[in-house]
């Protein structure tokens, strides 16, 4: 019987030392627990000290913070297509953080009315993708609409345009501010059908498909009105002029893109553009990039034309045949004008534009070209020549002021000047940037705010930076910018 207690008694301590163990091990976890909670606790404190302002932000400016969080990211398949919005959902996600975040997004119309539409098959199979739609245009409610259509080619099959698009184009055009398509052609020509009328619209983009041109089709006027209509850009369309029937005369911006990628021979050529100029009656900033030269043939029609509003005009090519940019110098008795350079100051010449800003990169610049281009044109106030050998002494001497001669100044407006060259000495060029620095009281002048030089080789524009730097000191503490921006190659 003692035997029997005995082992009772070694049970009982076996069970109270395994509960001393489980007790040990449930304290260590607790340590462990209390470390992560206090570790945890920080965080949130940490967390809600920088919350707590944000949720205190009155909710106009909640607002300005929501809209710049909109989702604008760019086409990854073409470089050259900007400003075109992807299809986003950062309306919706805001508005799902909180309570708080819901109710201003929702009173926020600006915030719903970028509406970027997709065209696939899944999105137009049934209701579901074009009910979003309408709920984001309820809620932008009389907010002019930036809006983006687009075709996922690799998704859509569609020959047609979708009813339910329909739907929503013919109730929301009056609102359009903005309008990017992005549409193979057999969807762009069933626009004019529709006979839209779009009174608000300002911007269009237009994007040219790359699996058909728009050879064999009629001259297509997408929209039935369109008053307001001032920027137009088109993205790889050979003939904009021809294609569309647009109020060329009223825009004040256009745009002709060619992505790099394509075609040559699917790119505008110069006749193209003479003639899509001609229509550009009130034209102020006009970008075109252009392909291969056109045939003498082309230019049946009187030349040259006159661009007396153009303030922009950016001529630029993929090709490195530089004699295509020869068109905006098309005379009758000198059709064979050699020099890009000299072509584009005859241009700027004979309209007369009040440019204010002239870049010109790697191309043959004469002296007497620069000079005269200097002299005709006093609204300058920033020239970029990156071109070898062009700041020479006549043009330096040209740029020199004389405060004490009655003489008119030239480019008395000029703050910035990138140019290239290294045939004059520091004692002239100091002279002249001295002469656009201690202006004084003069009012003839604009005070020279930048100058930037370029040169062939890297010792000597190491060795004048060195040099310029020390002599310039003064006019650098005071705010003048001087440097070697690149060495050409």
């Amino acid at each position: 019987m003692i035997s029997s207690y005995d082992q009772d008694l070694h049970c009982l301590y076996l069970e109270r030392s395994s509960l001393h163990e489980l007790e040990k091990q449930l304290k260590e976890k607790m340590d462990v627990l209390d470390q992560q909670h206090a570790r945890i606790s920080e965080a949130l404190r940490e967390r809600r000290s920088i919350i707590s302002p944000i949720q205190r932000l009155p909710s106009e400016l909640l607002c300005k913070i929501f809209l710049a969080t909109l989702e604008q990211t760019h086409s990854d398949t073409n470089p050259v297509i900007r400003n075109v919005a992807s299809v986003g959902n950062s309306p919706w996600s805001v508005s799902g953080v909180s309570a708080r975040w819901r109710s201003v997004a929702l009173s926020f119309q600006q915030l719903w009315s970028s509406v970027n539409i997709s065209i696939t098959d899944d999105n137009f199979r049934d209701d579901t993708y074009s009910l979003c739609l309408c709920l984001q245009l309820n809620r932008s409610q009389t907010y002019p609409l930036s809006m983006s259509i687009c075709v996922d080619r690799t998704k859509s099959t569609a020959e047609n345009l979708p009813i339910q698009l329909i739907t929503i184009l013919s109730s929301s055009s009056a609102r359009i501010r903005e309008l990017s398509l992005d549409l193979p052609v057999i969807l762009l020509s069933k626009l004019p059908a529709l006979q839209l009328s779009l009174p608000l619209l300002e911007i269009l983009t237009l994007l040219g498909s790359s699996d058909g041109d728009l050879v064999g089709y009629p001259r297509m006027r997408l929209f039935l009105f369109t008053p307001n209509l001032r920027s137009v850009e088109m993205i790889d369309i050979k003939n904009p002029q021809q294609n569309f029937d647009f109020p060329w005369n009223l825009l004040k911006q256009c745009k002709s893109e060619h992505s790099r990628g394509r075609y040559w021979a699917n790119v505008s050529q110069p006749h193209h553009h003479l003639n899509l100029l001609r229509e550009l009656k009130e034209v102020e900033e006009c970008v075109l990039r252009i392909g291969r030269a056109s045939a003498d043939i082309e230019f049946r029609q009187n030349f040259p034309l006159v661009c007396s509003r153009v303030r922009v005009l950016e001529l630029s090519s993929w090709i490195s045949d530089y004699d295509v940019f020869n068109f905006v110098s098309i005379f009758q008795q000198d059709s064979q004008a050699a020099g890009t350079f000299a072509s584009t100051c005859r241009l700027i010449h004979r309209s007369q534009p009040s440019i204010t800003v002239l870049q010109f990169d790697y191309g043959v610049v004469l002296t007497a070209d620069l000079l005269n281009l200097f002299r005709s044109t006093p609204t300058l106030e920033d020239v970029r020549i990156t071109s070898s050998d062009v700041f020479t002494p006549e043009v330096l001497e040209e740029l020199t002021v004389d405060h004490t001669s009655s003489k008119d100044v030239i480019l008395p407006r000029l703050r910035h000047l990138f140019i290239g060259g290294r045939s004059f000495t520091g004692t002239e060029l100091m002279g002249m940037v001295w002469s656009r620095w201690n202006i004084g009281q003069s009012h003839r002048v604009e005070r020279l705010q930048t100058l930037k030089l370029y040169f062939r080789e890297r010792w000597y524009a190491e060795a004048i930076e060195s040099f310029m730097l020390e002599e310039f000191e003064g006019c650098v503490m005071e705010g003048f910018s001087f440097g070697i921006c690149c060495v050409l190659p």
